[in-house]
């Protein structure tokens, strides 16, 4: 299934392909297309990454966050979002490793991301 946002159109599609991936509660990852920049949220590209020390984990905060915002739109143009209401997902969460490049951050809702898509994560 893929679901789309208001602001970047919506978008719902039940077609499955290739494998899919489960948590530990058997909940299947979610695809999620942002039809500003075309862009599917990428699957996890592994099923056993490692928990990482908070000490260890890259940095995320407001100046992070804003460069990415001013990234985007660099590369794909103005979408007028309220970006005060989404939340920048960490493809590759930063507990499992992730870093804070461009590939492996990806806009979501905020209702979205925090319950849907974190929480698929924390039963990972």
């Amino acid at each position: 299934m893929t679901v789309g946002w208001a602001g970047g159109g919506i978008s719902n599609s039940a077609d499955q392909v290739g494998p899919v991936l489960a948590n530990k509660r058997a909940k299947l990852y979610q695809l999620f297309k942002n039809n500003h920049s075309g862009k599917v949220l990428p699957f996890p590209a592994r099923a056993d990454y490692k928990t990482v020390p908070l000490e260890d984990r890259v940095p995320w905060n407001n100046t992070l966050r804003g460069k990415y915002i001013k990234d985007y739109i660099n590369t794909y143009g103005d979408p007028k979002w309220d970006w005060s209401a989404l939340d920048i997902h960490h493809v590759r969460p930063r507990e499992r490793g992730g870093q804070n490049n461009f590939a492996n951050l990806y806009p979501i809702p905020r209702d979205i991301h925090q319950q849907i898509v974190t929480p698929w994560w924390v039963n990972y």
